[in-house]
């Protein structure tokens, strides 16, 4: 009898490796629960971090697209706000020239404000030069030709700046081959001022 309960005593845990294990499977089971509920936790975060990130993305593609309209919109209003200066002003005479060919319709303005000097063109209607010709702005006075510069035919519909004409008694324009002309050939005269 004495053998039989030294081997139940042997097959029963003592007292305290008993709770101890239990505690170990308690402790190892809560491990388990926090190492669910935090894997979760991190794919929830990471998932609304992710959109967050797509997110602002998209925010800067966006600002970017409306930096660029906003850069377009201002170099569109500073050119015409500089084209109404020049419309505008009131000291500016306005000159219209017109096709020596009188069956052609093409137009250019000439403002010309005599007390600054200041000369703009505005061609209006004007067939484009090819690579090889250029148009160019005359001043004349008293019978002299002075050359008023080169501009170009673009559809910008721009106002364009010439060089500075002290006098101007009429103006011309032709149309000539790039960088040849000193003086107007009267062969090249395209269009001229009508009183």
């Amino acid at each position: 009898m004495l053998d039989e309960a030294q081997e139940i005593s042997k097959a029963k845990p003592a007292p305290g490796k008993s709770s101890a294990w239990g505690t170990y499977k308690l402790l190892l089971f809560a491990c388990m629960i926090s190492l669910i509920i935090s894997t979760i936790a991190s794919y929830f975060f990471y998932s609304k971090w992710s959109d967050s990130q797509d997110h602002t993305t998209l925010l800067l593609l966006e600002k970017n697209v409306l930096v660029q309209n906003y850069d377009q919109l201002k170099n569109s209003f500073d050119k015409l706000f500089s084209n109404l200066s020049v419309i505008r002003d009131e000291h500016a005479k306005v000159l219209s020239l017109q096709a020596t060919d009188s069956s052609k319709h093409y137009l250019v303005r000439v403002f010309w404000n005599p007390y600054t000097r200041k000369t703009f063109v505005d061609a209006i209607s004007l067939p484009p030069a090819d690579s090889t010709m250029e148009y160019r702005l005359w001043a004349i006075a008293g019978g002299q030709f002075t050359d008023a510069g080169v501009f170009t035919v673009s559809e910008d519909d721009d106002v364009q700046p010439m060089k500075q004409v002290v006098n101007a008694d009429d103006w011309a324009v032709t149309r000539e081959k790039k960088g040849e002309s000193i003086l107007p050939a009267m062969e090249n005269l395209f269009l001229v001022s009508r009183k």
